[in-house]
């Protein structure tokens, strides 16, 4: 367990009238009227489906929830994720599939927002139907030593995650679990924020449950149970940039709690690698710096990738005009050579 953060006082009490003030979330009064099932259903509204519509294919991913599988749902490919019975029978996993679904169904559609296409609410078979990611998620690409992504590819998908996020909080949504397991990718490679289940509505900062999300990329104002806003979402996407750029997990030989004591007790944070474009290093500091109201907001962040990408995208284009007319002047030459060796041996004859 990780220690208590210290607090001056009357903190404590200020932090209890707080949350006593917040107002929970509709869905867990609906819970309390109606049970789950019925809940569930008035969440799914017209996202609704029957779980009898479904084709399985195989299994593609397993948490403590159940399973996620390829499927087709009329017609259309899609991932299919089932609750399992201990999980239906969890009520902190039963709160966290009633707050994935209200905020998928409540949330406008995004080009970086993995889409919901279905719910099936009916006991045993609790499923979310969503949009199939055929590349899987970023740190599946990321952690794949076959898999070769150059800059331009690297800050597109990052730019991508960012408008993602952009949205979630233009909408009043905290992630709270953002890291590079939670961004799928498409067949045309463009990046789906995922996973909802811990997310949660806001308005200016809270006190919330600490230690919600994996240690390695949450933010210490998290990890140290202090009150956080969606800046804690930045310092998460601070870790995804920089493992995007050592295609290592943050603070690898560490295991969770111990990243989580060198954050909080040493401010500790990665060595950024010496091969990272400069704009890119910069930013990623910026994004994990120790105060969170120091850090950008989304809006600034996808500005600054754009700049990047731009940037990395012409230098791309400059250096292949460079190697096209090298190879022009090389195949000059050697044209020259041939011609001058042909004159020079028919002049012998």
């Amino acid at each position: 367990m990780l220690p208590p953060a210290p607090r001056v006082p009357g903190q404590q009490q200020q932090m209890q009238q707080q949350q006593g003030q917040q107002q929970p979330p509709p869905w867990r009064q609906l819970q309390a009227d109606l049970g789950h099932a019925a809940a569930i259903s008035a969440v799914a509204g017209d996202k609704e489906i029957a779980f009898e519509e479904l084709q399985f294919g195989q299994q593609i991913g397993e948490g403590g929830f159940g399973k996620v599988y390829y499927g087709t749902w009329r017609n259309t490919a899609v991932a299919i994720k089932v609750l399992n019975a201990q999980a239906a029978d969890s009520g902190k996993l039963m709160a966290e599939f009633m707050r994935e679904v209200t905020t998928m169904t409540r949330l406008p559609e995004h080009q970086h927002v993995l889409k919901l296409l279905g719910v099936c609410t009916q006991q045993p078979n609790l499923a979310l139907v969503t949009q199939y990611c055929s590349k899987g998620s970023l740190y599946g690409l990321l952690h794949s030593p076959g898999c070769y992504l150059s800059w331009v590819e690297v800050v597109a998908m990052l730019l991508g995650a960012a408008r993602g996020m952009e949205h979630l909080h233009a909408n009043s949504v905290l992630h709270r679990d953002l890291k590079s397991g939670n961004l799928l990718v498409d067949g045309d490679g463009c990046v789906k924020v995922a996973d909802f289940g811990l997310s949660r509505l806001y308005h200016g900062m809270h006190t919330m449950t600490g230690g919600l999300g994996t240690f390695q990329w949450m933010a210490p104002e998290v990890l140290a149970n202090q009150r956080y806003s969606n800046k804690a979402d930045v310092y998460s996407f601070g870790m995804v940039m920089w493992e995007c750029c050592a295609r290592q997990v943050p603070f690898e030989g560490l295991n969770g709690v111990q990243a989580a004591l060198a954050v909080m007790a040493r401010g500790a944070r990665p060595d950024i690698p010496p091969h990272t474009p400069p704009g890119l290093a910069a930013l990623i500091q910026e994004c994990w710096a120790p105060v969170p109201e120091q850090r950008p907001g989304f809006d600034v962040v996808v500005l600054r990738l754009q700049e990047l990408l731009q940037s990395l995208q012409q230098a791309e284009v400059t250096a292949a005009a460079a190697a096209a007319a090298n190879a022009t002047a090389a195949s000059f030459n050697a044209a020259a050579a041939t011609a001058a060796g042909y004159n020079v041996a028919a002049g012998m004859g």
